[in-house]
């Protein structure tokens, strides 16, 4: 399936966002709900992801169940603020390597493992979604209304509610940016109790690779997100010669977890920033 999300364009900038939504009972999205004003950057054990983009009536479910956490191969060099500048370097191991060489030391895949059948229910409908070949959830289905959704397990129940994208005030924020300036993303549209993120990384990231220095947000609703420019700068300063990239992922997001925190369900509605240096 192929996605294309365009920015939301909305009212004068100079307006400046609006007092946030009331998004009614938040269902149990009981892990992010407790969450507070400091940036969350851990991984649960297992994470499953329903994306939503009603304007599209479509929703799609991805997730896996795993015996640990997915290991990062990026460093955090910097944190300011909601953001942290993230860095990488290419590492060898000595001999086989089945994963991924981080610093010299070969970081191997999760193990996988399945937990039956689940029952996926969103406001439009329901469904049964098997667990494929590599153990892995993956459905998509038409979706038009808000509401609570749920993931069933046998031993496992977690319900979040759906989520609309954030409204971005300015269609580019970034074409008045001058080389050291922070740049504020603004929207008409925040929701109590929500929480936002985002991933910015340069043509060698969009590619399949790893950018040397990647930049990632998180941070509850308020309406706006602050990007310092020095981890602008660095990110500039990456590979930007090829085509095809410049679109980075902003989405507002509910997220609930297991009684023990290990299996984490996400509730999410993406859309793309653009923002290719020198354009």
């Amino acid at each position: 399936m192929t996605l294309l999300l365009a920015l939301a364009c909305g009212p004068d900038p100079s307006v400046g966002p609006a007092d946030p939504v009331d998004p009614g009972e938040p269902g149990s999205a009981s892990y992010s709900a407790n969450l507070g004003d400091e940036p969350d950057f851990t991984r649960a054990t297992s994470t499953f992801a329903m994306d939503w983009w009603l304007a599209w009536e479509q929703a799609q479910l991805t997730g896996s169940f795993s015996t640990e956490p997915m290991p990062s191969l990026r460093t955090e060099d910097a944190l300011l603020g909601q953001c942290r500048l993230l860095t990488w370097e290419p590492s060898t191991c000595g001999g086989v390597c089945n994963g991924w060489c981080v610093d010299g030391e070969c970081l191997e895949y999760p193990e996988r493992y399945a937990e039956g059948d689940a029952t996926w229910t969103w406001p439009d409908g329901a469904a049964m979604v098997t667990p494929d070949a590599g153990l892995s959830y993956f459905a998509v289905a038409d979706a038009t209304t808000m509401g609570d959704s749920s993931l069933v397990f046998d031993d496992l129940s977690m319900t979040v509610p759906t989520v609309e994208p954030v409204s971005l005030t300015a269609a580019d924020p970034f074409s008045e940016r001058a080389r050291g300036e922070d740049v504020t993303l603004a929207w008409d549209n925040p929701v109590d109790g929500g929480r936002v993120r985002l991933f910015m990384t340069d043509c060698a990231g969009s590619h399949g690779g790893i950018g040397e220095s990647e930049i990632e947000c998180e941070g509850p609703d308020t309406g706006s997100l602050t990007l310092p420019g020095v981890f602008l700068d660095a990110l500039e300063d990456g590979d930007w010669s090829r085509g095809e990239c410049g679109s980075h992922t902003l989405e507002r997001y509910h997220a609930a977890a297991s009684e023990d925190g290990e299996v984490r369900l996400e509730s999410a509605a993406p859309i793309y920033v653009f923002w290719f240096p020198g354009l």
